[in-house]
């Protein structure tokens, strides 16, 4: 490398954020310092981190527009048609009551929302950290079986070497094993916290990993036949197994909380509505008493009633759907595994039933030889009495 070239490198953070200063993508103050440098050094980590926030900011613009606009539509229809037919007016008084209740329910529903979202948010959280903890300790024990697998991996196979094609076929799977392995402590090594992979694809990559172990294990016991050395191999075959086995339950927890976050995201829609709500019925209880009768109260009046009762009904409707959806699928869930279960089982009840009586008769029968096994000795005493 030329002398002009190494003057020329960026050796910092702080010289990247310059050397990209003079764009109009520049990173969001709250991003955290570790954030701060995915978007400074990777273009993919920033493109999509601002096509994300594009998207849930037209979400949450398109649902807060999309409820508040028909309802105030539907006001001004409603207050019109009562302002032209109805021979019963809103007076200022009324007016001033329903911004009250309106201001007071709305604070106390965003209250509850915000309770709602800390939780989840909470729940998220502490079930990822659980999870990447977890999936360290897997990557651990998969990093030494790969360390341990090395050493037939790397091997030279002589031509003079006896079983020649056995040790070839050892260093061969080796290689298949090691490379699995490796393969899954990459994915998740690379990983940030809230990361997942698709299911389909790790259970496709769990499989190969346990056949390609399978191969290893019996190349490796038609080489070696003493019984420690088998032990060996058979270890690091099974743990590579359990590893990868549990990895793949906790990229599901990992998935579980992402759900979780979205869920979140989701009920807190309704608090930019709700801060609508809020201010306009603050500004209702301030303005109330110097507003002209007759139209503008009326149509105050029902905006507000509006769009309080649309919000609280889209609320209880999302709440309804969460649990309408999970009784419902978890109630077909568990039809379909017990209808699979009966299918597929080996062993009938009426087995079992045996088996379980047979076994209560044994354990009674044991507990009758004890007891008159304790009763001998008494016996004896009293004869020799």
């Amino acid at each position: 490398m030329k002398k002009e070239d190494e003057d020329k490198r960026i050796t910092s953070v702080e010289e990247l954020d310059n050397a990209i200063s003079g764009t109009r993508d520049k990173p969001p103050k709250w991003l955290g310092k570790d954030e701060h440098a995915h978007w400074v050094v990777f273009p993919e980590w920033r493109s999509a981190f601002q096509s994300e926030k594009s998207r849930i900011a037209k979400q949450l613009l398109f649902y807060t527009l999309k409820t508040n606009g028909i309802a105030i539509g539907v006001s001004l229809i409603i207050a019109f048609i009562w302002w032209k037919t109805s021979q019963t007016y809103f007076d200022l008084s009324t007016l001033i009551s329903i911004g009250n209740i309106s201001c007071v329910t709305a604070a106390a529903v965003t209250s509850i929302i915000l309770f709602f979202v800390v939780y989840f948010f909470g729940r998220a959280g502490e079930l990822q950290d659980q999870a990447w903890n977890s999936i360290r300790h897997e990557i651990a024990s998969l990093d030494l079986n790969a360390d341990q697998l090395s050493q037939f991996a790397w091997a030279e196979v002589k031509e003079s070497a006896i079983d020649h094609d056995k040790a070839a076929r050892l260093v061969d799977t080796s290689k298949k094993f090691r490379n699995g392995i490796l393969e899954l402590i990459g994915l998740f090594s690379r990983a940030t916290r809230s990361t997942f992979y698709d299911t389909g694809k790790l259970y496709l990559l769990d499989t190969h990993i346990s056949t390609k172990g399978s191969d290893w294990y019996i190349a490796y016991r038609s080489l070696v036949t003493d019984p420690k050395d088998r032990d060996f191999a058979l270890n690091i075959w099974q743990s590579t197994k359990r590893a990868s086995s549990n990895i793949i339950k906790l990229n599901g927890d990992i998935e579980l909380a992402q759900d979780q976050y979205h869920k979140a995201l989701q009920v807190s829609f309704a608090l930019p509505s709700l801060l609508i709500i809020v201010v306009l019925a603050l500004v209702t209880i301030f303005v109330g008493n110097i507003l002209p009768a007759g139209f503008p109260v009326i149509l105050l009046s029902i905006i507000l009633i509006s769009l309080l009762i649309t919000q609280i009904l889209l609320l209880v409707r999302w709440a309804y759907l969460l649990v309408y959806r999970e009784i419902v699928v978890g109630k077909a869930s568990r039809e379909f595994d017990y209808k699979y279960a009966e299918k597929v089982t080996k062993v009938n009840e009426r087995e079992m039933a045996k088996d379980a009586i047979s076994f209560y008769e044994s354990v009674r029968a044991s507990k009758e030889e004890k007891k008159q096994d304790n009763n001998k000795p008494n016996e004896t005493k009293a004869g020799n009495s």
